[in-house]
């Protein structure tokens, strides 16, 4: 079985790497998850304060209740970070596009993109902006748009559209010239078609990719389905020494977006729409490898593998994986392949089946750091904390069980190792 192992990993070893490769070099991707990852401490900030006047625990809302400008400021920070997260991702996507295609005015892209999807917007004219549209449902809007804007003012620079200034101008006052027409062609074509799109049906673009695109992917993507596949995904990658990084990326919008409208159906006390998000992705991530950790401290005999598990558990516990996939090694380790492809599809059908069933209930929306410690993750995301703690426990426990044999076989192995050297040793 292990040589058979052994022969698929070496054929397949070489075209997942160059697909990682190739995801990785995508570079609208690498821009859209260098924004995300610049954007974590909003989203823990707004999560945070939204479980700060929203917990809903009697002692501490009395308490609330005698101090109301600790809800008025809580609330704020919740509402201006979480409800107009795509206006964020709005201001940052272009600027880290228009870098990663090497342009040298990366600034000047960040007006004319927010400018450009504020017109395709509708609006309450001369009043307000809805936040519908800068908010989760926003977002791939917000992708797709920066996507374009970013391309055609590239395509427009290259081509020299542009009002070239004396080198003696300074260069911030040349590239805000230079940007000039490409504003003055995008964002009034924009307009007419964001004035037009009014009078349909659809009401505007932003409907139509949010109805079309968003909708469908997301559906998937949010699926337990989804997290199995994507997880699955991440083993793979992780498996042959590859960061998931060109995996989570992709499906990281959705999740995203998808959390924050868990989040603000329940502040706002309606049913929570999406049952797979949230903390949920903690229970079905390969994630930190504690099952993986706990398994060899019971099973291995080895001196070898303790060693790595004793040092690999307090990373572990705070959702560190690396020590483990390079230490033992998990990476290119035959022995362990299945079960870590395993995990995440037994993990996402039976925590699928919990949570259906509605013995555990949904998740909040809140956003926590990876580093976050098992138990805690659920605590602070659930809709029942105890429960979700209680059954990710269990859940390692069904995990350490899944890993045992075969961590059993692979210490085997590492002991039969020894015996022979020892033997040799003694021989000579």
């Amino acid at each position: 079985m292990k040589k058979i192992l052994d022969t698929i990993c070496d054929k397949v070893q070489g075209p997942l790497s160059r697909l990682a490769v190739k995801i990785s070099s995508i570079k609208f991707i690498q821009a859209m998850a260098e924004t995300f990852q610049v954007l974590i401490p909003l989203l823990i900030l707004g999560s945070f304060s939204c479980l700060f006047y929203y917990l809903p625990v009697a002692p501490w809302q009395n308490f609330l209740a005698s101090v109301p400008i600790l809800v008025t400021a809580a609330s704020k920070i919740h509402m201006l970070s979480l409800f107009i997260f795509g206006l964020f991702v709005l201001i940052l996507l272009p600027n880290r596009y228009a870098e990663k295609l090497g342009m040298k005015d990366t600034l000047s892209v960040t007006p004319v993109t927010v400018l450009t999807y504020l017109v395709l917007t509708p609006v309450d004219m001369w009043m307000d902006i809805p936040v519908t549209w800068i908010g989760q449902q926003g977002i791939f809007s917000v992708m797709i748009i920066s996507l374009l804007v970013v391309r055609i003012m590239k395509w427009m620079k290259d081509k020299n559209f542009g009002i070239r200034m004396p080198s003696s101008v300074p260069q911030f006052v040349s590239n805000g010239f230079n940007a000039i027409i490409p504003a003055a062609i995008i964002v009034p074509l924009a307009a007419l078609l964001g004035a037009f799109m009014e009078m349909t049906t659809f009401g505007s673009v932003h409907n139509i990719i949010f109805t079309l695109i968003q909708g469908p992917v997301s559906s998937v993507g949010i699926s337990w389905l989804g997290q199995i596949v994507s997880n699955v995904l991440c083993s793979i990658f992780f498996f042959f020494g590859i960061q998931p990084g060109a995996i989570t990326s992709i499906f990281e919008p959705m999740l995203t977006a998808a959390g924050l409208e868990n989040l603000a159906a329940w502040t706002a006390g309606l049913p929570i729409p999406h049952l797979f998000v949230g903390g949920y992705t903690n229970l079905v991530s390969t994630g930190s490898l504690l099952y993986a950790v706990v398994a060899i401290l019971i099973f291995a005999k080895s001196e070898r593998y303790k060693k790595v598990a004793k040092f690999s558990l307090i990373p572990s516990f705070f959702g560190i994986s690396e020590p483990m996939i390079f230490g033992v090694p998990i990476m290119l380790n035959t022995y362990l392949l299945i079960p870590f492809l395993l995990t995440p599809i037994l993990n996402g059908i039976l925590s699928a089946l919990v949570v259906s069933m509605g013995l555990i209930g949904p998740y909040t929306g809140v956003t926590v750091s990876f580093i976050m410690p098992f138990f805690f993750n659920q605590i602070v995301t659930s809709t029942t904390p105890i429960a979700a703690a209680v059954w990710q426990v269990i859940q390692l426990v069904i995990d350490v069980l899944l890993w045992a044999p075969f961590i059993i076989i692979m210490d085997r192995e590492e002991q039969n190792r020894i015996q022979n050297l020892k033997l040799h040793d003694e021989n000579q």
